[in-house]
């Protein structure tokens, strides 16, 4: 119903904004009565949201200095996480084998999640020098496989892609990368000790005399 003059409207509130066509935008609103109790109800729900985060009388404020504290708690988290990664990446690193000059690291790793092994390949790599790093995981029937070649081990001739490409195929699945970085994935768990020991055997091949 058209109204004389707005004013008559009164005490409004825009209630939700959507789109109900391409280019065109739908706004809902209440007023009167309807407004009033929508307004009551926002007050109601703030005043809760203060004493939840303990600042009656002003849980914006409240609620800042929350969340200022959990991302605060969140990155102490993460260094813990970090840090503890790094040790297991060192005592990881120790129990290599040598090969002609080569720290050769093949082992499982947590997971299946191809970009926390291949962080964990690297800081192996990076803690065992001239290395070769061939990690491998499973979770909920698939299976992830990384390798993280050091430059000195690439120039001599060892190429992370064909041994990760090898490897992939025995758990029935296929990946590649660079020749010092490379990454796959494959649909049989059951087989994931033997593609590593494929793998070894692969940079124990090339580094043999």
């Amino acid at each position: 119903m058209p109204l004389p003059n707005t004013a008559e409207i009164g005490i409004f509130a825009i209630s939700s904004e959507g789109s109900s066509a391409a280019n065109v935008r739908r706004i809902e609103a209440l007023t009167g009565p309807a407004a009033i109790d929508w307004f009551r109800g926002r007050s109601r729900s703030l005043s809760e949201i203060g004493r939840i985060v303990g600042s009656d009388q002003d849980p914006v404020a409240g609620a800042r200095r929350m969340a200022e504290r959990m991302e605060e708690l969140e990155q102490q988290s993460k260094q813990a996480g970090s840090a503890d990664l790094s040790k297991k990446a060192e005592e990881m690193a120790a129990t290599g084998q040598r090969i002609g000059g080569v720290t050769v690291f093949v082992g499982r790793g947590h997971g299946a999640d191809q970009r926390s092994l291949l962080d964990l390949a690297d800081r192996i790599k990076s803690r065992a020098g001239e290395a070769a790093v061939v990690l491998g995981g499973t979770e909920d029937g698939k299976v992830a496989l990384v390798a993280s070649f050091s430059k000195e081990v690439v120039d001599r001739g060892i190429k992370a892609s064909d041994v990760i490409r090898e490897a992939a195929e025995i758990v029935g699945g296929g990946g590649g990368g660079r020749d010092n970085v490379a990454q796959a994935g494959g649909r049989d768990p059951s087989k994931l000790d033997e593609a590593l020991s494929a793998a070894r055997d692969a940079i124990e091949a090339k580094l043999s005399p």
